[in-house]
């Protein structure tokens, strides 16, 4: 039985054949991402705008509100649950940026992919950013 603590090792290949779903992933976190700044805003007003129960307890709007808005966080959390249960990690989500471990010349690195990009073209040392990726070479061996 594999464990949980085990890290998934990617091939170029496999983790070409992911970012059909982590593009919609991405664009559904980028989309509740939104969502969470409005609904943080209309919080914000409607605390301003309306009085406090005695006790301090929140309007029913605001309570309302922040319903809405806790059920929105946990689905921006299940979001990402759901790229990182892939194997792969989420680095940012403005850029739809993705690593995925893999393995070059006997140490583990990371493939490179961003939402922009149609494929993995692009590898980094872990413990490197973005800015020391590598253009993957036909010769390589990932």
């Amino acid at each position: 039985m594999e464990s949980s603590h085990q890290l998934k090792m990617f091939t170029v290949q496999e983790a070409n054949e992911l970012i059909p779903q982590l593009k919609e992933l991405i664009e559904k976190l980028k989309c509740k991402r939104d969502e969470l700044s409005a609904l943080e805003m209309e919080v914000d007003v409607l605390e301003l705008l309306t009085d406090s129960q005695p006790g301090g307890v929140p309007s029913p709007q605001v309570e309302s509100k922040l319903a809405e808005y806790e059920k929105a966080v946990n689905e921006f959390y299940g979001l990402i649950e759901a790229i990182h249960s892939t194997g792969c990690f989420l680095k940012d989500i403005e850029n739809g940026l993705v690593d995925f471990y893999t393995v070059y010349k006997g140490r583990v690195v990371y493939l490179c992919w961003s939402l922009e990009e149609p494929e993995v073209t692009s590898w980094h040392d872990i413990g490197r950013g973005y800015q020391s990726r590598q253009p993957l070479e036909p010769e390589m061996d990932f």
